[in-house]
């Protein structure tokens, strides 16, 4: 579990489990499970229209990779 400590209200939240299954591994031999695979996302949109994504490999350790401007938001 993590908690995060944001500037602003967040007023929502959408979560991606990472790419990679079982299936990587069995089915695609040829393609290795790597960390990019492994990845989970975070987007959370603040009271302010910005949206952060966090990204993490363990689900626990979360690390902002994008701050997306209210100015981009449609």
């Amino acid at each position: 579990m993590a908690d995060f400590k944001l500037a602003e209200a967040a007023t929502a939240v959408a979560f991606a489990p990472s790419d990679a299954s079982d299936e990587c591994v069995h089915f695609v031999p040829f393609i290795e499970c790597t960390d990019v695979l492994m990845r989970r996302m975070l987007a959370v949109g603040l009271e302010t229209g910005s949206i952060l994504l966090f990204t993490s490999t363990d689900g626990v350790d979360w690390k902002m990779s994008l701050e997306i401007d209210a100015g981009y938001v449609a």
